[in-house]
């Protein structure tokens, strides 16, 4: 096992202001969520690349991986980074360095390797929910199902070639996308706690997105447990996959 892992973290927003004073940026809540089971991986380099701001993508010979935040941008637009963010990804993709997508991510890895993001047919999908794994995501995750936290109203309904869907909830078909050693994603929030999700829904609810049943519907699930923890886990199995020329063996890896 290697001793250090150098991650790309490409944040695709800022969080909510009491988000950003008590845990910093997104890239910060990554690396406290792949540094919980620090005990058993290697030591962890977290490089920042604010994608709104840079005018750059990271060297991909000084990173051993690369990592897309959540954003409450619409990845099925044409904001002003897309083709760059398009284009990256793809180059990621073709260096077979891992590549992992959280929400915003997720979507964004889709639809710059041939997938199709919508507008989710079936809404908002906020707080704990539940996310029903097939035979592939079981072996992955070592169990039939995962509870994660959720913030969105778009989702991936069709996977790029190559890379299959593996978990599902009621509100979204394509919870998790994967493909051994190459792609890991997520639509929910596996790095967010209870806090981090009360904030994203709170914001959403006073810029008017919510109405009041959904934002106390989804407030009443917030502290639901989740299984961030395995999922860090897994997260490493994928980021040191490439390296060791093997595919992710599921939660006993680490």
């Amino acid at each position: 096992m290697t001793a250090s892992f150098r991650l790309a973290v490409l944040e695709c927003e800022a969080p909510p202001g009491p988000v950003l004073e008590k845990y910093g940026t997104y890239g910060d809540v990554v690396r406290n969520l792949l540094t919980s089971v620090l005990e058993t991986a290697p030591n962890l380099e977290i490089l920042k690349w604010n994608i709104l701001s840079a005018q750059s993508f990271p060297d991909l010979d000084t990173v051993d991986g690369v990592l897309l935040t959540g954003s409450q941008f619409t990845a099925f637009e044409d904001d002003a980074w897309v083709p760059g963010l398009t284009e990256f990804i793809q180059r990621v993709y073709t260096t077979r360095k891992p590549l992992v997508g959280i929400c915003y991510g997720h979507q964004m890895i889709s639809r710059a390797l041939g997938g199709t993001v919508t507008r989710n047919p079936a809404g908002w999908e906020m707080a704990v929910e539940r996310i029903e794994l097939n035979s592939l995501g079981a072996k992955v995750f070592g169990k039939d199902s995962l509870h994660i936290h959720q913030v969105h109203q778009d989702a991936v309904v069709n996977t790029p070639p190559g890379v299959e869907a593996i978990g599902r909830s009621a509100r979204c078909g394509v919870q998790i996308a994967y493909q051994p050693g190459r792609v890991l994603s997520f639509q929910g929030h596996p790095e967010f706690n209870d806090f981090i999700t009360a904030h994203e829904i709170d914001e959403r609810y006073r810029k008017g997105k919510l109405n009041d049943e959904e934002f106390n519907e989804a407030m009443s699930r917030v502290e639901l447990d989740h299984d961030g923890s395995l999922i860090a886990r897994v997260l490493w199995g994928h980021l040191l996959s490439a390296e060791q020329d093997t595919t992710m063996g599921g939660a006993s890896r680490l």
